[in-house]
C-alpha cells in the first residue's frame, strides 16, 4: 500500500531539494485537511494529517512541518512531510511572521530554520534559500505576485 495521489492534482510528491525528506508540496495556505485528503486515490480512512503528534480534523488547516500517514490496522505504513511554500512559521497561513522569520534568516547568522521552515522558505523551489526566495515572499504580501502559480 503507498499515497495515490490523483492524477489532476495540484500536489507532487518527491525527495525534497535538501535529499532529508520525502515530502509533499502544492498546497496552497488555508488549505484543510478534507481538501487536502480530496487530493488522494486512497479511500479517505486510512489517512490521516497529524501535526505534533496530533491527528487533525477536516476543518483544520495544512501546514508545513504536518504529515499525511497512511494508517493499515493501526499501523503507520507510510508518513510523509507537507510543506507550504512560503509557511515559514509552520501555521498553515502566510503572515508576517513567515517574512520576519525568513527575514531574521538573512541577517542573523545566529538564527537557523528547522528543516519544515527552511524547504518553505524556498518559494522559488529550486533547492536554495537566497535573496529572491525572500524578495518573492515579501511580493506575495504586498500583492504583487501568487507565488503558487
Amino acid at each position: 500500500p503507498t499515497l495515490l495521489i490523483k492524477s489532476d492534482a495540484k500536489i507532487t510528491r518527491k525527495l525534497s531539494e535538501y535529499g532529508k525528506h520525502d515530502i509533499i508540496k502544492g498546497m496552497r495556505e488555508k488549505t484543510t485537511v478534507e481538501t487536502f485528503l480530496s487530493y488522494f486515490e486512497n479511500d479517505a480512512s486510512p489517512l490521516r494529517v497529524v501535526k505534533d503528534d496530533a491527528v487533525l480534523s477536516g476543518t483544520d488547516t495544512i501546514s508545513s512541518d504536518s504529515y499525511v500517514q497512511l494508517v493499515i490496522n493501526g499501523e503507520i505504513v507510510e508518513s510523509v512531510l507537507l510543506i507550504v511554500i512560503g509557511d515559514v512559521d509552520c501555521s498553515g497561513r502566510l503572515n508576517t511572521t513567515d517574512y520576519i522569520q525568513m527575514r531574521r534568516f538573512f541577517i542573523d547568522d545566529n538564527y537557523t530554520l528547522s528543516d519544515s521552515a527552511y524547504i518553505s522558505a524556498d518559494v522559488e523551489e529550486n533547492g536554495k534559500l537566497n535573496a529572491t526566495d525572500y524578495v518573492l515572499l515579501k511580493a506575495y504580501f504586498m500583492g504583487i505576485t501568487d507565488i503558487y502559480e
